[in-house]
Formats: C-alpha cells, sequence, structure tokens
C-alpha cells in the first residue's frame, strides 16, 4: 500500500482511515486546477529524466531534435549532450553539473524513483514526453480552443489560451470575442 500511495501520489494515513467526506473550499479547489498544467509538464520532465538515468543511450536518441534551441526545455537537450559526451558519467554526478535548482530537484526525484522500466517502455515513454513537452503553440492552442467548445478549460488553461492568442500579431475577430469571453468569466 506504500508504494501504491506513493506511485498514485496518494497519503496513506487516508487510505487507511476509509471514507471520509472531505469538502474542499472552492479557492483550494481553484489552486489544484492550476497547478494540474505545471505538474503535468513537470512529470514529464521527471519521465524523460528517470529514462535517461536508467538507459543513458536513449540520449542518442533523435527525439530530442523536436526540443528546439530557444525552448524553455532546451536543459533537456544539454541533460542528452552531458550523456552523450560521456557514457559512463553516473547520475549522482550529473546531478552536480545542473545548475537550476528547480530542475536538480526533479532530476534527484528521478534518480531515488525506484520505478524499474524496461529499454522499450523507456524508449516509449521518452517519445511521448518529448512529444508532449515539445507540441507548438499552434497545436496547444487548438487544443485548448477544443475544449474551451466543450466547456472543460480549467482557469489555468483560461488564461493560457488568452495568453497564446494575445502573442499573435493579428487577431481575428473571432479570436478578440473569444478573448473577451474567456476574460468576462
Amino acid at each position: 500500500m506504500n508504494e501504491i500511495s506513493n506511485i498514485c501520489d496518494l497519503d496513506f494515513a487516508k487510505l487507511i482511515k476509509g471514507k471520509k467526506k472531505n469538502i474542499v473550499p472552492a479557492t483550494i479547489k481553484e489552486q489544484n486546477t492550476e497547478t494540474k498544467s505545471s505538474s503535468v509538464l513537470r512529470k514529464s520532465i521527471l519521465n524523460i529524466f528517470m529514462s535517461l538515468i536508467q538507459h543513458p543511450k536513449l540520449a542518442s536518441s533523435g527525439e530530442f531534435n523536436q526540443i528546439r534551441s530557444n525552448s524553455r526545455f532546451s536543459f533537456l537537450n544539454e541533460v542528452k549532450d552531458i550523456y552523450i559526451q560521456n557514457h559512463d558519467i553516473s547520475a549522482s554526478v550529473l546531478m552536480e553539473k545542473i545548475s537550476n535548482d528547480k530542475i536538480k530537484n526533479i532530476f534527484g526525484e528521478a534518480l531515488v524513483s525506484e520505478i524499474q522500466l524496461s529499454e522499450s517502455d523507456a524508449s516509449s515513454m521518452l517519445k511521448d514526453c518529448i512529444d508532449f513537452i515539445s507540441q507548438n503553440e499552434s497545436e496547444r492552442e487548438e487544443v485548448l480552443k477544443d475544449k474551451y467548445s466543450m466547456q472543460e478549460l480549467s482557469s489555468a488553461e483560461k488564461r493560457e489560451l488568452q495568453q497564446i492568442i494575445l502573442k499573435k500579431d493579428r487577431m481575428s475577430q473571432e479570436e478578440a470575442a473569444l478573448i473577451k469571453n474567456l476574460s468576462s468569466k
């Protein structure tokens, strides 16, 4: 149960106590939805690091070509390059070479993970996670617009959609109406 609670991100004490109605204030629910988007990205990065730590030869995978040099995820290419240059480097030594504390913490979390991956699973996970984080803005915009039309956008996703649309040089009347509609909700 302890392992399952760690993997599923559940509180072990709550599992033992059983069902209990928890009334969560709306502000806490709002904060939870806002962190889901960044949480998925964080877990994707964690999974990429776990794949590389367990199977360093995946660093030579062509999947990393999807990450642009000016992307906010370009640090993944730096980690990949270290693995390519030093095939026998231990993960703990590589962790010391990472200067950003947030990235170092995620790498450390991947380092102590007890989840064991086969090479094919690690390769598949690496591909999926890199595909996810390297979605270009137009693809992400379309996904968010689809979710908007189905009324499934969280508040964090609403802000993200607004930012994507506002970054464009010229907005169509439809997009301007969408921004106005999102702002009013």
